[in-house]
């Protein structure tokens, strides 16, 4: 079992060197990082994202380069409810992460924000603390000269907090900003701009927001970053003539659903953007994080670097999204693994050199065919990747590895040591003798959308089990699937007892 720190082995060349040094964007978290938000302290920066209902929630990840990326905490280890676009922040002395989330106590789609705090990046962080409730999505929050903290929200909403940025101390005034009116052919329906994820920061005498518009699925063309400034955090707001700053413009681009941007500066001066998209014909990857060069125009307007840049000096080897492996040693998870829902808290252990997961049995609420059972999640990052596990199954649990997107909607084979339970994309089951017993070793290969799966026994004897299949519609954005999540590797298992893993292994087969 690795520590907390995540040790990912892929080199700095392998990722960036084939597509050159100025080639940009550049992808910097391959694979499901949706909602990034990033600041600058010092040399260092930290990054986080969206959770939504894995956990643990809000893992923080810290830079010197912008390129090695190092796991160091989670600041919401045990939160009850999906998590959705957070803001890293210091304020007031303290780390902050401002997030939104439905809280128990309201109606549907109401959303809390709240926020953790923490004396240092690496923690310990609070527990979380509600700072407004029935506000909205995507926080962004901005102190002025005169120690006023404004806290903005999705739909032009803002609201006052006080001093320490903990606590709301005005009512909440929405339409404070009406977003940029982008032309008409550019998507139907331009009366709903779906304004969200408003970044604020201070350059010169302007403050300048950055937001997100057009709705982050599809069309893909849809999704954009866009600027406003002003001469204060609380507005009002002037928008660019250089709008859109970040926008795909056709399918033959490598990134589709580009948007959710957010700038800053480094200790050298030169300016940078970090937002979100699609792979090209990979939305089941899931929306991955980019960085690119940001200049600023002769009357004071941020723009997209077409010049190139290398980023700063290397400071590390940790690049997100190589290969993995896993022997569950130690007494803990690493990071790199993800519960599905809070559902499943307790249920996992360490033990002995494996990984023990808990099964549970039971109706499943995702409806029929759902499947009910314990789910551990590991996050692909490639188009092309390999993964196999030793598995050893008690009687009355089935286990297995899949490919899951979500209760309703997975892929793979499941085991009670009689047979083979395959499930199909399309939610098809079919039944298949086993001859190996409850002890197998499964291999799964995902090759541009293709699941193959294997079963392999103690003697070495392999069988095949699938071949090909096409996973490339378990996706969002008129896919087969709902809600924004992805396509993760799953450990899994369903009934009563306990399923042992080990010797986990994850190998890219293709560049990300």
């Amino acid at each position: 079992m690795k520590a907390c720190i995540v040790s990912l082995s892929l080199l700095f060349g392998t990722v960036f060197g084939a597509v050159g040094d100025n080639c940009w964007p550049k992808v910097i978290f391959p694979g499901d990082y949706p909602d990034p938000s990033i600041m600058r302290d010092g040399r260092d920066f930290y990054l986080t994202w969206s959770g939504g209902d894995s956990r643990p929630g809000l893992t923080v990840y810290h830079s010197q380069d912008l390129i090695h990326w190092t796991a160091l905490s989670c600041a919401a280890q045990t939160f009850a409810n999906p998590i959705w676009a957070p803001e890293i922040v210091k304020i007031d002395g303290k780390y902050a992460i401002y997030f939104p989330a439905k809280g128990d106590f309201n109606p549907p789609r109401k959303w809390n924000v709240y926020r953790v705090t923490a004396p240092e990046m690496k923690g310990p962080w609070s527990m979380p603390e509600l700072v407004v409730a029935n506000a909205g999505i995507d926080p962004g929050v901005a102190r002025d000269d005169d120690g006023t903290v404004w806290l903005w929200l999705h739909h032009g909403k803002r609201v006052k907090l006080d001093t320490t940025g903990a606590k709301a101390v005005g009512q909440i005034e929405g339409k404070r900003y009406r977003g940029w009116r982008f032309p008409e052919e550019w998507r139907p329906g331009t009366k709903n701009l779906t304004l969200e994820s408003p970044k604020l920061f201070k350059r010169g005498g302007w403050w300048y927001m950055v937001s997100a518009q057009g709705g982050t699925g599809m069309p893909l063309t849809a999704h954009m970053a866009i600027v406003a400034r002003s001469k204060s955090p609380a507005g009002p707001w002037e928008n660019s003539p250089y709008n859109p700053l970040v926008r795909a413009k056709s399918a033959s681009e490598e990134w589709w659903c580009t948007g959710h941007a957010t700038l800053f500066d480094d200790v050298q001066g030169n300016w940078w953007a970090v937002y979100h998209g699609y792979r090209n014909s990979f939305m089941t990857l899931g929306r991955s994080i980019l960085l690119a060069p940001i200049a600023w125009s002769k009357d004071g307007w941020p723009i997209l670097d077409k010049s190139g840049r290398k980023p700063l000096p290397p400071t590390g080897s940790v690049v997100v999204g190589g290969d993995y492996d896993d022997d569950f040693e130690g007494d803990s998870l690493s990071l790199n693994w993800q519960t599905f829902g809070n559902d499943v808290s307790g249920k996992t252990r360490i033990a002995e050199g494996s990984l023990r997961l808990v099964a549970v049995e039971g109706a499943s609420t995702s409806g029929e065919g759902a499947f009910p059972g314990t789910v551990l999640l590991f996050k692909p990052s490639a188009k092309s990747y390999a993964a196999s596990v030793d598995m050893e199954t008690c009687a009355g649990v089935r286990s297995g590895l899949v490919l899951f997107y979500d209760r309703g909607n997975y892929a793979g084979v499941t085991t009670d040591g009689r047979d083979f339970i395959l499930r199909f994309p399309d939610g098809t089951r079919r039944c298949e003798p086993n001859p190996f017993g409850r002890r197998v070793r499964f291999h799964l290969r995902n090759d541009l959308n293709r699941l193959s799966l294997y079963a392999e026994g103690s003697s070495g004897r392999r069988t095949r089990l699938m071949d090909g299949i096409d996973v490339s519609q378990m996706r969002h954005g008129k896919g087969r699937c709902k809600n924004f999540r992805s396509l993760h590797i799953g450990l899994v298992a369903e009934g009563r007892g306990e399923a042992s893993f080990g010797s986990f292994r994850y190998r890219v087969t293709a560049l990300p």
